[in-house]
């Protein structure tokens, strides 16, 4: 898997990683599955790739201030999109 880094931008690296787990899981699994099936299947890639994580963190709200981001430089949130006839349905 071909990470994208662009020196200029601080978690590059880190981010290329993730975007990667999710393409690589996309390409596995392909569309129609419930959002926990992709969420346990992201765990697995991550996990391959040697990304450390946890799944269903919670996290208080003044999180989002700058300041207290350095610790966990990356918030996932994963999303199932479903179509039917036509429309879409987010999950």
């Amino acid at each position: 898997m071909t990470a994208v880094i662009k020196e200029e931008y601080r978690y590059s690296e880190l981010t290329g990683k993730i975007i990667g787990c999710a393409m690589e899981v996309h390409k596995i699994l392909g569309n129609g599955f419930q959002e926990v099936i992709y969420q346990r299947a992201l765990a697995i890639e991550m996990g391959r790739q040697g990304l450390t994580f946890s799944r269903e963190h919670e996290m208080e709200k003044i999180f989002w201030k700058r300041k207290r981001i350095a610790p966990n430089p990356a918030v996932l949130q994963t999303c199932a999109l479903t179509t039917t006839g036509g429309n879409a349905f987010r999950k």
